[in-house]
């Protein structure tokens, strides 16, 4: 998947399911992405959303990691990122959400997050 990300950066205005499909280095789950991807799109009509998981994560890790994706050459408009934690650590999540929030909200064309309840069968992290 990663490739494919790639490519479809590379891909400026072209047909990314064309560019999917052209390119030898794909690995066949990538190659299986290509050809359900609809034809008529273009890098521009993609939103890439990106989940980051935490448990116990400083806010310094999650910094790091949003800062990084605010970096990146892309389109910030066309990221949307949801930062996932735990509900069993939400007092630890809210604190790092909140310098999170403050810092990169307006930033991505989404920034939000999730609290994941655990099940009674589930472990913390899963």
């Amino acid at each position: 998947m990663i490739i494919a990300i790639f490519y479809l950066t590379q891909a400026n205005k072209n047909n990314y399911s064309k560019i999917l499909k052209d390119a030898s280095t794909l690995s066949p789950e990538e190659k299986k992405l290509a050809a359900v991807l609809p034809s008529d799109k273009t890098v521009d009509d993609l939103i890439h959303w990106c989940m980051i998981p935490m448990v116990n994560e400083s806010y310094e890790i999650l910094h790091d990691t949003v800062d990084a994706l605010k970096k990146s050459n892309y389109d910030l408009s066309k990221l949307a990122i949801t930062v996932n934690g735990e509900a069993a650590k939400k007092e630890h999540f809210l604190s790092v959400w909140k310098k999170l929030e403050k810092e990169f909200d307006g930033v991505f064309g989404y920034f939000n997050y999730t609290l994941h309840e655990l099940a009674p069968d589930e472990m913390i992290g899963k």
